[in-house]
This record gives structure tokens, sequence and C-alpha cells, in this order.
């Protein structure tokens, strides 16, 4: 038997693997992420900077787990929030009872609040907000690397923990195992050989719900479109129905026999989509 860990781009005997990832739950330095997409020969544009205001309210996070965040006031300098402690009084009720208000200057990043201990642990907070990422960051970079520059298809689409990766991106998958090994994690992978009754069939459904799912989001999207809609997003709109389209057609030998549906639910889709252009143009006249 092959070593799975071992991915050779050019197999012709299989269909391609079953991933899952484990990258612990520690915290990781935004810089040795980055150096560790670039060492296994992938994008370090992946790991963004959080901007200011996602970092402050993961901040304020762990500064009090137990208390409630809201935004009572914002404008382009600033943003102010109030921090609410929730607290259960025996079995009758809740207890609601405002902790701190807290601001950030986006500029600056100072942390502005009437009590100095909040202010002082939140800027702390704030500036490893800014320079660490969580196991769940890491678990969202490698999912946009896998639909940016390949594909993969969740064989639980309610929880989305194992996935199919065709062979045709097995180079991809091997540079992403090598990234997430040098960050301490594990990424296992089990091959899918060509022929098998149970394997050709669990990818068949893996692929089509996969890419049913993918129609689904646009005409999730579509429903929201009305007379204000902009040009830009139509036109975004057929982008990503050629993308959509040209996924199927590089998957119809894993699609089999559900081929042919797949075109008709693409088929299906740019008809609504043409149709509630044309509706949003009526109204606008």
């Amino acid at each position: 038997m092959k070593n799975p860990m071992n991915i050779d781009p050019r197999a012709k005997d299989l269909l391609g693997y079953v991933m899952t990832w484990d990258v612990g739950t520690g915290k990781h330095d935004v810089v040795k992420i980055r150096e560790s997409l670039l060492k296994a020969g992938l994008d370090e544009s992946m790991v963004p900077n959080l901007n200011m205001k996602n970092a402050f309210v993961r901040a304020l996070r762990a500064l009090s787990k137990n208390s409630l965040i809201d935004t009572v006031a914002k404008d382009e300098h600033c943003i102010r929030f109030q921090l609410t402690d929730k607290h259960v009084e025996g079995r009758d009720y809740i207890e609601f009872q405002r902790k701190a208000i807290v601001t950030l200057e986006l500029n600056t990043g100072n942390v502005l609040c009437n009590d100095a201990n909040v202010a002082n642990s939140a800027k702390a907070l704030l500036q490893s907000a800014m320079d660490l990422r969580t196991g769940p960051d890491i678990s969202r970079y490698i999912k946009r690397l896998m639909e940016s520059y390949g594909d993969m298809f969740p064989l639980n689409p309610s929880k989305g923990v194992t996935y199919f990766v065709p062979i045709h991106h097995a180079d991809l998958l091997g540079k992403v195992e090598s990234f997430v090994t040098e960050l301490g994690g594990y990424l296992p992978l089990w091959p899918v050989p060509i022929g098998t009754e149970r394997g050709n069939a669990s990818v068949k459904v893996a692929v089509e719900n996969g890419l049913e799912s993918m129609a689904n989001e646009l005409e999730a999207a579509l429903k929201e479109w009305d007379d204000s809609t902009q040009d830009y997003t139509k036109k975004r709109m057929w982008k990503r129905v050629e993308k959509l389209e040209f996924k199927m057609r590089a998957y119809s030998g894993f699609l089999q026999d559900r081929s042919s549906v797949a075109k008709d639910t693409i088929a299906d889709l740019r008809n609504k989509i043409q149709q509630k252009i044309e509706e949003t143009e009526v109204t606008t006249v």
C-alpha cells in the first residue's frame, strides 16, 4: 500500500484523498504563519492583517468572556463599545449590569475607558489579537487555500469536518500538509482508489453535494437583488456561474450519471438570473 502522506501528483490510480486536519488549540504568531506558507510554496497574502475593529472585538471577548459586547456609537475616528455583565438570579430572571464603556480610536489604536484596569488589559489583548491567530483562524486559511487554488468537497456537509480532494489537486494538498506540519499540526490523508463501488459512490455524492451547495449560495444571493442592485454585482454573479460551470465540467467524471442533473441545475440558475435582471430593469424604468 502506498504511503498516503507521500503524495504523487502524477498518480493515475486514485480518485483523490479524504482529508481532515488538527491544528491544536494554541495560538500562532502571524509572522510564523506567513513564513510557514512561504516555506510550503503557498501565498502568504492568505493571512491578512485583522482590521482594528475586529481585533478589538476579539480583545474584548478575551477580556470579559461572560459579558455582552455591543457597539453603542461609531464614526470615522472611533468606535465605542459597552460591556454588559450577565448574571442569572436564581431561577427567576437574568440580571444585566453595565460593566464599562470602552472606546477604540481607529487611527491610533488607543483605548480609552473610565476603568484604567480595563483599558490596560484591553490594550494588551488588542496587541495580542493583532499579532496572533487561533486554531479556527488556521482552519479558515486552509479552507481558503483549498478553495482558491483547488477544490474540496465536504463528506458531511452539515459539519464540514472531513473533505474529499480530487487527485487533480494532490500537489496543492501536499503543500497544505507541509504548511500544517510546519505549525505543529497534523493533516491525515486517506487515498481513495479508482474502481471501488463504495468509493466511487461516496465521491459522486460529495462532489454533487458540493456543486449543489455552491449553486444554492448563488441563488440565495440572487434573492437579495432589487432595483438598487448595481451592475458590477450582476457581472460578478455571471462570473461566479461561469466558475461553477467550469467546475461541473472538470468533475463530470466524478459525477457519472448525475452529470446531467448538475447541468440542469446550472441552466436553471442561469434562467433565474436572467429573469431577475429583467424584473429589476422593469422596476427601475
